[in-house]
């Protein structure tokens, strides 16, 4: 008895002691439901990591620029193990969009949604991105964020998903998928990159809050897995959403996800995918994030992918770009960033690049009557080259380039950096960097420049073909162009500027058959022609309404 006694003495004094060092104990509950018992959580306005840890200073959109080099990052599929958490669920968005593209976004998201795990697989299985067993929700994370993308008109359905599965972003060989972001989804010409290497659930996203159409690589710490998304919406109180796959231990379900909320740190997926107990459940975004943004925001993204994507066959590889030079607005973009064989569209930068070795010797236009190299006169080079597409000439010229020098100091001067004469490579941004340069009269001499419009302006067979039916929409424009050809391997190209008394359009096409497709060179001429076609009914429907 007096043992028992003491015990119980003790045990008194001991909880006389708690309550005194944690007066709340006991009695603690949540700000927004009085009714739920509270386990410590820190408080919303501390916003204080869930380690011991000091935090690190917050961090500006500026902290964020630093290259893209984590070292260990990896994309696994997570097994399901615990029990599913509770999560609060979304609310309906008001209709206070700030443009169209946001609208468009959320209305496209919602079709990808499925509370069900087959359900999930099967919209897994529509997007195509693998073709294969192994085509599941369990997967999906950049085929199905690509997807949600190209289905609201902010990515061009003629990109393929399936080099955004499995995407690895470390340095080294085996790891491409900076690479892959890069040249076939978000440019660096029109996207930003930044990177932190903070836990996303101790992110400072008040200061820097995600903004809609934003592409996150949320990456692995020590244990867990990669993932991909796209945020979807961002409503009034700044509350982050998704449309995602995950899995809480009964499935991959593609649901909208409270990403965060600025006021409520506890609350969403950043706080649940970063929880230690999740376990081998999986945890996503203890080792930070990429996050991907278009240059400008979502008011920046082509305007008229829908339109031109139905024009444009499938089974093709295409590279398309489309610039308002009067606007600076860029139209339409497809595979902008990859380098692509140009055919005879090459011959504009070769007459470019010899008649700037041409102004360094004094030569002009006057000149290119009497002057001349390999035989034949310069005006006699340049018209068989640009209007009769004639390869003798073009080797001439090239040659007469190679003995002065050669074509890189030229480019990079320009800073075009993607293009070579052989193996004749470029890209879409190249290309319309020279013909806007061209159409400015700022890279070469101004009479240069003229005189390399007027041949390209020159009626020829083909003028009918290609981009050419632009003029049956739009009888009082001029189009300033250059077309070409190849059987093996079928390509089919067409670059120009389309000028009116309103505006000047760059128009750059090109389509060569998948190695799968069965596409002929007549489908890609005619689908070249359709594109054209309904690109001026939309230049025309724009100078009409303005």
């Amino acid at each position: 008895m007096k043992i028992r006694s003491i015990t119980l003495i003790i045990v008194g004094v001991l909880l006389i002691l708690i309550l005194l060092i944690y007066p709340s104990f006991g009695d603690q509950t949540d700000e927004d439901d009085p009714s739920t018992p509270s386990i410590g959580l820190p408080s919303p306005a501390t916003h204080t990591p869930a380690s011991t840890a000091v935090a690190e200073p917050q961090k500006t959109n500026a902290d964020l620029h630093a290259q893209v080099t984590p070292d260990d990052i990896r994309i696994t599929t997570a097994p399901t193990l615990v029990e599913p958490a509770v999560f609060e669920e979304t609310k309906e968005p008001e209709d206070s969009f700030n443009n169209p593209h946001e609208a468009n976004l959320y209305q496209a998201s919602l079709k990808f949604i499925a509370d069900d795990p087959d359900d999930a697989d099967e919209i897994a299985k529509s997007i195509k991105f693998i073709n294969s067993l192994y085509e599941t929700a369990s997967n999906m994370c950049g085929p199905l964020s690509i997807a949600i993308l190209q289905e609201a008109g902010l990515l061009s359905s003629t990109i393929d998903p399936h080099d955004s599965w499995l995407l690895c972003l470390r340095e080294r060989e085996d790891c491409d998928g900076l690479n892959a972001l890069q040249q076939n989804f978000f440019p660096q010409q029109t996207y930003d990159y930044f990177y932190s290497n903070e836990n996303v659930r101790n992110y400072d996203f008040v200061t820097n809050p995600l903004q809609p159409g934003d592409f996150l690589y949320l990456l692995a710490g020590d244990t867990g897995y990669d993932h991909m998304l796209v945020v979807t919406r961002v409503d009034q109180e700044g509350v982050a959403y998704s449309v995602t796959n995950a899995d809480r231990g009964d499935g991959f379900k593609i649901l909208e996800e409270l990403l965060y909320h600025p006021n409520k740190p506890q609350e969403g997926f950043f706080y649940e995918f970063t929880e230690r107990s999740r376990g081998m459940l999986g945890m996503t975004g203890n080792g930070g994030m990429v996050i991907i943004r278009r240059k400008g925001g979502l008011s920046a993204l082509p305007s008229l992918t829908k339109p031109l994507d139905s024009t444009l066959v499938q089974g093709v590889d295409w590279h398309v770009f489309v610039k308002d030079l009067t606007t600076s607005q860029i139209l339409f973009e497809s595979y902008p960033n990859k380098k692509f064989h140009p055919t005879s569209m090459i011959k504009i930068p070769i007459a470019m690049v010899a008649m700037e070795i041409l102004d360094a010797q004094g030569i002009y236009p006057p000149d290119y009557q009497s002057e001349g190299y390999g035989g034949r006169t310069f005006e006699q080079l340049f018209e068989a080259m640009v209007v009769n597409s004639e390869e003798d000439a073009t080797e001439i010229l090239t040659d007469f380039i190679n003995i002065y020098g050669g074509e890189k100091s030229v480019l990079a001067a320009w800073n075009i950096m993607e293009t070579t004469f052989l193996p004749r490579r470029t890209t879409c941004f190249d290309l319309a960097n020279l013909l806007e340069g061209l159409y400015e009269k700022r890279l070469i001499h101004p009479d240069m420049s003229a005189y390399l419009l007027n041949l390209m302006s020159i009626e020829t067979a083909n003028d009918a073909h290609y981009l050419g039916p632009i003029n049956t929409i739009i009888d009082h424009g001029v189009l300033y162009n250059k077309s070409g050809t190849l059987l093996s391997p079928t390509i089919v190209n067409d670059m120009g500027i389309f000028v009116t008394d309103e505006q000047a359009v760059i128009i750059i096409i090109s389509g060569t058959p998948t190695r799968d497709g069965s596409v002929t060179y007549e489908d890609i001429q005619a689908s070249i022609e359709d594109f054209a076609i309904q690109l001026g009914y939309e230049i025309k429907e724009a100078a009409e309404q303005d």
